[in-house]
């Protein structure tokens, strides 16, 4: 009788000890699961953020009932529908201007798209046509009323009209 129950008692500790050791192993890919997809949710959040401030938006945080934060967002303006009008808030941001690349990736992050470099170009090139954008070396600065004054003077190539011509360089 002592052994049935000293046999029955093993049989139970194995299976405890099965259910422990397959329950952790389930709670620890749920666990990793989880982190994994909060680090994505972050990074998404961090792009937001980002994406935001590039175009103006205020991001408000306010502590919830549960101690966690809800992001809202308001601005002053219209959230930009189009290429054109992201890029041009993307450059508001910046003082120094900023490379097409850098522009797409704001662009991409306002929008939420992923539109190659080569979509860019032609916006930008009507933005520079209709004077609201400019060269300057390999950088695009949103055009300012002086600036706007004066890129009358300035060819296809966004250089002075009276500048002498690069020996060799073609426009483009």
């Amino acid at each position: 009788m002592q052994r049935r129950r000293t046999c029955h008692r093993l049989n139970y500790m194995a299976s405890l000890n099965e259910f422990l050791t397959q329950r952790h192993r389930a709670l620890t890919r749920a666990l990793t699961e989880t982190r994994r997809q909060l680090s994505s949710l972050e990074e998404e959040i961090d792009q937001i953020e980002r994406a935001a401030a590039a175009a103006n938006i205020s991001i408000e945080t306010h502590e919830s009932s549960d101690n966690s934060k809800e992001r809202t967002m308001s601005s002053q303006y219209k959230l930009p529908n189009t290429m054109k009008e992201a890029a041009v808030e993307a450059l508001k941001a910046a003082n120094r201007g900023m490379t097409a690349n850098e522009i797409l990736k704001i662009v991409n992050d306002i929008l939420g798209t992923n539109y190659p470099r080569s979509s860019l170009s032609p916006q930008l090139s009507r933005l520079k046509s209709d004077g609201i954008v400019y060269r300057a070396d390999d950088r695009w600065v949103l055009a300012t009323h002086d600036h706007a004054a004066k890129s009358s003077d300035l060819n296809e190539n966004g250089a002075s009209e009276d500048a002498p011509e690069l020996a060799g360089r073609e426009g483009g």
